[in-house]
């Protein structure tokens, strides 16, 4: 007699073969049908645990957030702006691109840019004065009512220099000249911060 013996769920399995029966290919046979049995019940069990590992998998990551999502994804815009300081005007709240003095610092800008290409402000007075009514266009697009012209000779530094077809306009606050004109008449215009040089053939006038 021949016994063999398989410990599987705290089970013992045994195989007996008596001894008018023994024969190699019986022999054979019944050990090649306790190793399909005991194979066959291992990989139902590994089925069985592979199936429930699984099913745990699936529930981990059905409850785990995915990276990107809208779960772990930070709000930009709730951001707090309390912390920003514009360096323009000190508030806090914005930046200095968002500041409400950009509007206004550009329109002063742009009248001064207009107002120093078109003027240069000199103490004079008109003579030979002829009456005619004219509306005239300042910076700015404003508008003035010319009563008259005529010209004017005046000394400035060593040069005589006449002007002429000066316009008598009472509302303007001071004496201008075109800066148009005389670059026409081949002077050269240099501004600087706080006043303007009038230049002819290099020489300051």
């Amino acid at each position: 007699m021949v016994e063999s013996g398989q410990e599987s769920d705290h089970k013992t399995k045994n195989l007996r073969v008596e001894n008018d029966d023994l024969t190699i290919s019986k022999l054979k046979s019944k050990l090649l049908e306790e190793e399909r049995r005991i194979r066959g019940g291992n990989e139902e069990k590994i089925q069985t645990e592979t199936k429930a590992y699984a099913a745990k998998s699936s529930e981990f990551f059905k409850r785990k957030p995915q990276r990107g999502s809208d779960e772990k994804k930070p709000n930009r815009e709730s951001k707090s702006h309390e912390n920003l300081r514009c360096y323009r005007c000190l508030e806090f709240g914005y930046i200095s691109r968002h500041c409400k003095g950009n509007n206004k610092q550009k329109e002063a800008d742009g009248q001064t840019k207009i107002s120093a290409k078109i003027v240069i402000y000199l103490n004079l007075k008109i003579s030979k004065k002829e009456e005619k009514e004219t509306i005239i266009e300042v910076a700015v697009g404003e508008r003035l009512l010319s009563t008259g012209f005529g010209n004017i000779d005046f000394t400035l530094s060593t040069y005589e220099i006449t002007l002429l077809n000066v316009l008598n306009v009472p509302n303007l606050k001071c004496s201008s000249i075109s800066v148009n004109k005389m670059m026409e008449r081949g002077l050269k215009v240099i501004f600087s911060k706080d006043s303007a040089e009038v230049r002819l053939n290099k020489e300051t006038i």
